[in-house]
This record gives structure tokens, C-alpha cells and sequence, in this order.
């Protein structure tokens, strides 16, 4: 088996002026994956082929303006394009149970699929301080895939607020997580890309320095999942 990567980027970094400033990457990356393999199985002989590979193009960009001493506006995006490729096979013997009685059954997966989709994403979010002790950043982010048809449209808020001596923190939002091109289950006879995945995540925790070198961190975690892919 082997596996091979190349990765290229560039990065340009701004500041329009004092109060605006921003980031834009462009990146590439090409991925490919080699298994073979032949031998025998539970006393069958079998033989694999595994070659895969992934070509992707990334641009994004992101920036913040400083409102005021108590408000900063972040916004930026993201878009890719890819394409993917698989050439799987698969032969082998097993023993099932047929009409009472067990037998060898010859099986044979063939699988040549060359996937392709752009995706986009977007957000916005804000910082703002409403009390010297309490802080608020709600944002929202859109993410859309014209392969599986997504469009998703995600709300986060999270806050903190200093109390007691520590800080109290809370998070809620929801996230989508799309399927790669190169996350197809050939092997067990996935062909299409399926929509992303849905989830709802709650953070509660607490924070407070004990001394200078030790913290107290207290955190709860909920997350509930939808529309998940079958592993």
C-alpha cells in the first residue's frame, strides 16, 4: 500500500487601515491512495485493488472591522472544487448458508466512479462587549453543496461572563458536516455522496485561575446528531 500528497498554498495578508483587516488563502491539494493486495480468507483465496484519488481547490477568506472599542464585525468565505476518483475490485470466496446447507459463494465488487462538486460557505459574526464583564458573539454561517443539493443555514451564539472571580461560558449552535469526495464506502457499495450531516451543540462551563500556574475548568457537552451517513 502507499499514500501521496502535495499541497500547495499562498497566503496574502492585509490591513486597509487601522480598524479593517483581513486574510485571503488560496490552496490545492492532490491526495492519492494504492492498496493491493491477494492471499486467502477464512481457507478462500481472494484478490483487491484499491486505487484512489482526490484533487482539490480551496479559497477563502476572511475579515474583521473593529466597530468600536466594544463591537468587531467578522465576515468571510469559502469555496471549493474537486474531483475525486476511485477503481476498486474486489474478489473472493465465503461460505453462506443455502437451503440448509453451507456452500462457497464467489463475490465480486467493481467499482470505477469519478465524483465532482463545488461547495460554498459563508458567515458572519460579532463580538460585542454589552458590560465590562459580560460578552456576547452571535453569528450565522451558510453552507450550500450543489452535488448533494445542501443548503444549510447555521445560527451560533456564544457568551461569557465574569463573575465570582472566574467566568462563566456558555455555547450554542448548529453545524453541518458534508461527506468528502473521497469518504465513499466503494467497498461496501456506496456510489452517491449523501447530504451532511446535522448537529446541534451545548457547552455550559465554568473557568477561574486558582493561582498562577493553575486553572479550575468545569464544562458540560451536549450534542445531538441527525441525518448521520451509515459507518
Amino acid at each position: 500500500s502507499s499514500y501521496d500528497n502535495d499541497y500547495v498554498w499562498v497566503r496574502w495578508r492585509a490591513q486597509a487601515n487601522p480598524r479593517l483587516t483581513g486574510e485571503t488563502v488560496v490552496s490545492g491539494g492532490w491526495l492519492t491512495w494504492s492498496r493491493t493486495g491477494a492471499g486467502a480468507m477464512d481457507g478462500y483465496p481472494f484478490s483487491l485493488r484499491d486505487e484512489r484519488g482526490l484533487d482539490v481547490w480551496t479559497g477563502r477568506t476572511e475579515w474583521s472591522y473593529t466597530l468600536s472599542d466594544e463591537v468587531i464585525l467578522r465576515t468571510g468565505a469559502e469555496a471549493t472544487a474537486g474531483s475525486a476518483r476511485y477503481d476498486y475490485t474486489l474478489s473472493r470466496a465465503q461460505t453462506v448458508v443455502a437451503a440448509g446447507k453451507q456452500v462457497a459463494q464467489s463475490t465480486t465488487v467493481n467499482t470505477h466512479l469519478s465524483p465532482e462538486g463545488n461547495t460554498l460557505g459563508a458567515f458572519i459574526a460579532a463580538r460585542a462587549l454589552a458590560t465590562p464583564a459580560f460578552v456576547v458573539e452571535p453569528g450565522l454561517r451558510f453552507d450550500a453543496r450543489g452535488t448533494t443539493d445542501d443548503h444549510e443555514v447555521n445560527p451560533r451564539l456564544n457568551i461569557a461572563w465574569t463573575i465570582g472571580g472566574g467566568t462563566l461560558r456558555a455555547a450554542w449552535g448548529l453545524y453541518s458536516q458534508r461527506q468528502g469526495l473521497h469518504e465513499l464506502h466503494v467497498a461496501d457499495g456506496e456510489t452517491q455522496l449523501r447530504r451532511a450531516e446535522r448537529a446541534e451543540h451545548r457547552i455550559i462551563g465554568y473557568e477561574r485561575p486558582l493561582n498562577r500556574i493553575i486553572a479550575l475548568r468545569v464544562e458540560a457537552y451536549e450534542r445531538n446528531s441527525w441525518r448521520l451517513r451509515p459507518r
